[in-house]
């Protein structure tokens, strides 16, 4: 039989997939949310300015001095309003080497007390050091229920090399592997799937492998 990383090959050139108008435009960001953060001068959270609700101002500077630059973004009409009903949360943006705004994702509940640790540990992350206890943080993401640090998760595993992430232990179960592989929307995140599809080496993982396989040899 052919290993599980070979059989999930399989599943990503095979598998149906809902195709939507755009597809092949998503793609992931260069750098991990761990590299950006290092490499910034400044990360702030954001909120629309009381004088202009449609641009943002800094509420708080989470890293970096306070340079008094702000992120040339407008408040979309969704972010204004949900800001708008929680006044404890914010936007998070980073300036980096060039002095480019990247804005992040929503400082919320949810994302607190990651982006906390984030700050704390991102310099450590990126260095080669690092590199386990970077795997091992997001690792333990994998099994959160907010999608936005599943997402993270995903990604910045998927940035390590292959070596580290042969060491991990991932609490994803195949299932969903599998279906982020016939979901265009997450396509971005196939080839780290099929890579801890093939490092699980479990029972579950192959049986799933093995279905989806009998189930495409069907059609």
């Amino acid at each position: 039989t052919l290993p599980g990383i070979a059989l999930a090959g399989l599943l990503l050139l095979s598998a149906p997939v809902q195709v939507a108008a755009c597809a092949f435009h998503i793609a992931l960001p260069t750098a991990t949310l761990a590299e950006d953060i290092a490499g910034s001068l400044e990360v702030i959270a954001a909120r629309p300015s009381a004088a202009d609700p449609f641009s943002y101002e800094t509420v708080a500077v989470l890293r970096g001095e306070a340079s008094g630059l702000l992120p040339p973004y407008i408040v979309d009409s969704v972010t204004r309003a949900r800001l708008a009903r929680n006044t404890d949360e914010a936007v998070l943006f980073a300036r980096n080497s060039d002095g480019n705004w990247i804005r992040l994702f929503t400082l919320d509940a949810a994302t607190g007390p990651f982006v906390k640790l984030l700050m704390q540990r991102a310099d450590a992350w990126v260095a080669a050091d690092g590199a386990v206890e970077r795997r091992d943080v997001f690792a333990r993401l994998l099994a959160h229920p907010d999608e936005r640090l599943r997402r993270i998760a995903l990604r910045e595993l998927d940035g390590l090399p292959y070596d580290i992430l042969r060491g991990g232990t991932y609490p994803i179960a195949p299932t969903d592997l599998l279906q982020i592989l016939t979901n265009v929307d997450q396509m971005p995140f196939a080839p780290i799937s099929i890579l801890l599809l093939g490092l699980s080496n479990s029972d579950s993982a192959r049986d799933a492998i093995t279905q989806r396989l009998a189930g495409m040899a069907e059609f």
